[in-house]
């Protein structure tokens, strides 16, 4: 798991002194010639790469965006929303113009229109977004091996969490920050729509891998471009949710150094925050019932008991992941018990075991509410039969509630770089 804590470092100034590839040689020929790094030269580079990297693969031009130094870094991001700029305007942002040479006006100019002759800005500007999600997706660790050490401006760290033990520090990725930066440059009736589902599935996969410290940036710039938008609602939900998680709340608890003060709230302010923007996310859509059935799980929490069931039988209505059936049938079991309906909480947990017969989880609840009703022999029966499931149970949806990877993050960014492949 990845948490963030606000470090903010003092400006160094970067000597341009790597060398970087010459842009045939990125572009496949076979020159070993080498040039100075310059802005014109990085930009050149980030260009021609975004025009042969396959979306989705792990090629040549992704290991070597995501191997750039931070000299290479900052050159590159001098001029490549001011190029974005030009490309969609055909005319330089005035509030550039004394921040260029001529010789940069005339090659951002000359490159901006080759890069629409053969297609529409949009285009450009959605392949672009993508090739950097899948620098970032793809190479996390090369581009966390090029920047470590490196003291950039503003920069916010994270650090590695595993249960609350604390690990490694290091600087949130850049790729995604660049890629929100691209999305703004984006004209809106044109790609909207695209940088609306983009948001989401970058959310679903940050969540899916534990990214929590990448993911408030993430979706506060994308809930004030979109902010009705019941997706991004429900992912600003899930990352609030997650924030309550024990496997976060043990970094509040548990031994840390002095000068780590993590962005982590309480157990009850997160499930506050968590149950609003669920609440909101069913304003903008009704149809979401994942989000119903994880509302239903912090009333239930909170001794709503009756409010989670209604929730609850009208999610369980519809047709639900597989997953999230089996979430429901859980929480309705809570709900139930918490208002001594006992016999109609085993019936969901004989659901929820029906249709995960191996899982840890509905056993443990069918022990405790035969201990509840006095009924040992049974309950120590229940959980003994633990020891003769596979992994002792584990194989078990509800371990990854908080991660929701039966969402599919991949297949959301996967129809997105569908939709930008040549």
């Amino acid at each position: 798991m990845f948490l963030s804590y606000p470090v903010y470092r003092a400006v160094r100034v970067a000597a341009a002194a790597a060398l970087a590839l010459s842009l045939p040689a990125l572009a496949g020929a076979q020159s070993t010639v080498r040039v100075r790094d310059t802005r014109m030269t990085m930009l050149r580079q980030w260009v021609a790469a975004i025009d042969v990297h396959v979306p989705g693969e792990l090629d040549a031009p992704l290991v070597q965006a995501a191997k750039l130094t931070p000299a290479q870094r900052g050159l590159l991001l001098e001029l490549a929303t001011i190029f974005a700029t030009y490309t969609r305007d055909l005319a330089l942002p005035p509030a550039t113009l004394r921040h260029l040479k001529a010789d940069e006006m005339l090659a951002i100019e000359l490159l901006g229109k080759q890069t629409i002759a053969a297609q529409s800005y949009a285009a450009w500007l959605h392949r672009a977004v993508m090739f950097e999600t899948d620098v970032a997706i793809l190479a996390p660790d090369l581009t966390a091996a090029a920047m470590q050490g490196a003291h950039l401006a503003g920069a916010v760290d994270a650090i590695h969490t595993d249960d609350g033990e604390l690990g490694d520090r290091e600087s949130l990725n850049w790729h995604w920050a660049f890629a929100r930066d691209l999305v703004d440059v984006r004209e809106p009736s044109a790609s909207d729509s695209f940088a609306a589902s983009w948001y989401h599935a970058v959310a679903l996969h940050q969540l899916d891998r534990g990214l929590l410290a990448e993911m408030p940036l993430h979706l506060d710039r994308a809930l004030k471009l979109f902010p009705s938008d019941a997706r991004l609602e429900f992912d600003r939900a899930c990352l609030a949710d997650s924030f309550s998680s024990a496997r976060v709340q043990a970094v509040l608890i548990g031994d840390r150094p002095g000068t780590f003060r993590p962005n982590v709230p309480t157990k009850l302010n997160a499930e506050i925050e968590a149950a609003n923007h669920f609440t909101q996310a069913l304003v903008f859509d009704p149809t979401m019932d994942e989000a119903r059935v994880r509302l239903a799980r912090l009333k239930a929490n909170h001794g709503e008991a009756g409010p989670a069931l209604a929730l609850l039988t009208r999610a369980l209505a519809g047709t639900l992941p597989d997953e999230t059936e089996y979430m429901a049938h859980l929480i309705a079991a809570r709900a139930n018990a918490t208002l001594s309906q006992t016999e109609a909480a085993a019936e969901h947990l004989r659901m929820a075991i029906k249709m995960y017969p191996t899982a840890q989880t509905p056993l443990i609840a069918m022990s405790h509410l035969a201990l509840e009703a006095g009924a040992i022999d049974d309950a120590s029966t229940l959980a003994s039969s633990l020891g003769a499931k596979p992994d002792g149970g584990r194989n078990d949806p509800w371990w990854a509630y908080f991660q929701a990877s039966w969402l599919n993050a991949g297949a959301l960014l996967d129809t997105l770089r569908v939709g930008v492949r040549k």
